[in-house]
């Protein structure tokens, strides 16, 4: 129960296994057991222990049966933008002349990887396209014939459109 609240909050965004649908926070002004004092200024008796109360919004919708349909992906407050490559991009096992790169996207196609020397993409060395067949997993690529000791850039798209940007260095030459 929740007695005399200042507010609440609720966000729609996983938050781990507890809270998987997204969480409502709601604030109790008056929890119990009461531990209750006198206003010194003004001699109200108010009761001091209050706390926050958490509810799972997989919980909260199970109890009420006219929300609308719960949707992970339909707003992220801390990126209000809709995004498919949720989980950004990366690179990695890099070597003086390949690298891995990978990504998630949440829609089904083709992710294409394009890499080049400088940061405009003017100079592309190279495209990779990889097929997104299961948007809970991740791809990724395997680029090669690189040159050591170089800068590279690698921009990231998905069949939705959106787009990550990334960069690695190769190592330096043998020696």
């Amino acid at each position: 129960d929740v007695q005399d609240s200042d507010g609440a909050d609720v966000i729609n965004v996983p938050l781990g296994e507890d809270y998987p649908a997204g969480l409502l926070v709601v604030q109790d002004g008056s929890n119990e057991p009461e531990t209750v004092f006198a206003d010194p200024e003004d001699g109200e008796i108010q009761n001091f222990n209050t706390n926050f109360k958490f509810v799972s919004l997989a919980d909260f919708a199970t109890d009420f049966a006219n929300l609308p349909a719960y949707d992970p992906n339909a707003f992220d407050p801390r990126n209000p933008e809709t995004r498919t490559l949720i989980n950004g991009v990366a690179s990695g096992d890099t070597t003086q002349d390949s690298t891995v790169l990978w990504t998630r996207s949440l829609v089904l196609g083709n992710v294409t990887f394009e890499y080049a020397t400088d940061a405009e993409f003017e100079n592309i060395v190279g495209t990779v396209e990889a097929e997104v067949t299961d948007p809970t997993g991740h791809v990724k690529v395997n680029i090669t014939v690189l040159e050591p000791g170089t800068d590279y850039f690698y921009r990231v798209s998905d069949a939705a459109g959106d787009f990550e940007l990334g960069e690695f260095h190769t190592s330096a030459e043998v020696g």
